[in-house]
């Protein structure tokens, strides 16, 4: 997987589907950067990518094509990933969320990342998720997630409570713990989100290979603020604090993105 690829892959996102569109779909493009800066010569992981929102009726189709850049001292490896995602309600009370990702074999990314969720609406304002995750990082090292998690809905926002079993190849297999609050702004399409976790692969370390010691703690904060009626900007700061065979290492992440709604 090269550049050329990656750029297939932007202007495929670009263009499909570009026929005329049904009355209920609607069409996003968000372009993303961010960078993950380490401490104790951890070096750095900076990231750009576009994603590619169609939603039609009950069903959302999400691809995104990203390239990313891994440096430690004496060392700088690239990769370019591309991620496909379907979100399909099948019912008032029951949605899925398939998705994958691929990329070469690289300190970036996961090699491959293959994920099913199922979430059922059991009460008017409360939702069940269950989830399997399976990654493959570099070194052919596969890790599996398992994952069950509950919302709240609330008139202006949300609240998440997520538990997750991370069993890594021969090794241990520690859980994982994530809180989510999402908040509307009172009037517009503005909102803010925050992510709080404790455990590893809970936060940063989504496609990223690392140790897997269970002893990892982070925050992200993320705002979507609205500029136009069709623009909005997306600001994104963390943290996350991680026991590495080093010592513990800690990475600030900033990140910012540019949504553009099509429709």
């Amino acid at each position: 997987m090269n550049k050329s690829l990656f750029l297939s892959a932007v202007t495929l996102a670009c263009l499909w589907p570009c026929a005329t569109l049904p009355a209920q779909s609607s069409r996003t493009a968000t372009a993303t950067a961010e960078t993950q800066e380490y401490s104790s010569d951890g070096g750095s992981r900076r990231t750009v990518g576009l994603e590619y929102k169609f939603v039609n009726d009950d069903t959302t189709l999400v691809g995104s094509p990203v390239i990313g850049e891994r440096r430690t001292p004496g060392m700088k490896e690239t990769a370019v990933g591309a991620g496909m995602a379907i979100y399909h309600n099948w019912s008032s009370v029951i949605s899925t969320r398939t998705s994958v990702f691929v990329s070469r074999e690289a300190p970036v990314f996961a090699k491959h990342n293959f994920a099913q969720d199922v979430t059922v609406k059991v009460a008017d304002r409360t939702a069940v998720t269950l989830g399997g995750r399976l990654a493959r990082y570099m070194g052919n090292r596969d890790v599996s997630f398992l994952s069950a998690s509950v919302r709240q809905y609330f008139p202006f926002g949300s609240v998440a409570f997520q538990l997750r079993y991370v069993n890594p190849e021969a090794g241990n297999a520690p859980l994982a713990y994530v809180a989510n609050v999402s908040v509307r702004d009172a009037s517009g399409d503005g909102r803010t989100q925050l992510w709080v976790s404790v455990g590893e692969a809970s936060l940063a370390n989504e496609q990223l290979s690392n140790t897997f010691s269970g002893h990892e703690y982070g925050a992200v904060v993320q705002r979507v603020q609205p500029i136009t009626d069709t623009v909005s900007l997306i600001p994104l700061i963390g943290y996350t604090s991680t026991d590495r065979p080093i010592g513990r290492i800690g990475a600030v992440k900033i990140g910012l993105g540019l949504a553009l709604k099509l429709d």
